[in-house]
């Protein structure tokens, strides 16, 4: 990726007007985009023009607003500058949007001026904690390391089939990475060589990190981050945290520490460990992990066939 200092977030307004008719207001689009840019605290790099925010990729959506039950519209922008950082984003955002009405002063002063609805205090205030982020220096967008971690005492049929588990075993891997669970994807688990015993496999997304987080961008940050997390507590703290009340298998299962350690070092890489197949209904989890019956043995073979005739298709139309 080409080096970046920028910072993601958005904001949210009052009904579905700024949804539907941003994309295709220009005039509203530069107007936020100043409006943005000028309640953020500027850079004081000596370059001219390097410590003046810009604000790029303006996308509009329809956001359900939970309180009041009806639709607001959601604004989803980047910002980049020399030096900046997502925590003053998010300080001086929160003061111009949330806490005063500097941001619609700045988007009454447009000329033509902003021809939409003011910012919904509340949703904004939740959104911009939330949606905030520092973007890594070189990773592009969508950019994702594979790593995996092993566990005794349960086995990977078991756990792909309990959806409690895999939710949080993404809370658990994000709390060790000290990410957002939004950016844990893909979680599947395989068979490993104990019975029972399963490699947990999963895609951590790293163009963009949460406020106050380490941004790890590469496959060996990654992989050292994982493995410091087996020695110093961090993965026993996170279990702790989200296994033992959840009522799934992620309860009885054991962290294998050295099989993690050489699976961390084996497999970590940049880019998904693929796509997972369609889910496969688990209709005999409590028997024996390696007895499969024939219906079964039939399903997860046309998974496969599925899964693997949708990634050629996928290729061919790309």
């Amino acid at each position: 990726g080409v080096a970046k200092e920028i910072v993601d977030s958005a904001l949210v307004f009052d009904n579905g007007e700024v949804a539907s008719g941003l994309s295709g207001n220009d005039d509203a689009v530069q107007c936020l985009r100043a409006a943005i840019a000028e309640v953020l605290t500027k850079g004081s790099d000596s370059v001219v023009g390097e410590g003046i925010p810009w604000v790029s990729s303006v996308k509009a959506t329809t956001y359900a607003d939970p309180d009041e039950g009806d639709q607001d519209s959601k604004v989803a922008f980047s910002i980049s500058m020399t030096g900046i950082d997502a925590q003053t984003v998010l300080d001086d955002l929160t003061k111009a949007a949330v806490e005063t009405t500097n941001m619609m002063a700045q988007l009454n002063s447009c000329d033509p001026s902003w021809p939409y609805g003011d910012p919904d205090a509340e949703q904004t205030r939740h959104v911009l904690e939330t949606q905030t982020f520092q973007r890594a220096g070189v990773a592009s967008v969508g950019a994702v390391i594979s790593s995996a971690l092993v566990f005794d005492g349960f086995g990977a049929r078991n756990f792909n089939a309990d959806s409690v588990a895999v939710l949080r075993f993404k809370d658990v891997v994000a709390d060790i990475l000290s990410a957002s669970p939004l950016q844990i994807d893909n979680i599947v688990a395989e068979e490993y060589i104990n019975n029972p015993s399963a490699m947990v496999r999963f895609d951590v997304a790293v163009h963009a990190w949460p406020i106050g987080s380490a941004i790890l961008e590469t496959k060996e940050a990654v992989a050292q981050e994982l493995k410091d997390a087996l020695v110093d507590g961090q993965v026993d703290a996170a279990l702790l945290l989200h296994a033992p009340d959840c009522d799934c298998v992620l309860a009885v299962g054991v962290l294998n520490v050295d099989a993690s350690s050489a699976k961390i070092d084996e497999i970590t890489m940049e880019g998904s460990h693929g796509i997972t197949s369609p889910p496969v209904a688990c209709t005999d989890c409590d028997d024996d992990e390696d007895d499969l019956g024939a219906g079964a043995r039939i399903a997860i073979a046309l998974a496969a066939v599925f899964c693997f005739l949708g990634g050629a298709l996928a290729s061919f139309l790309y």
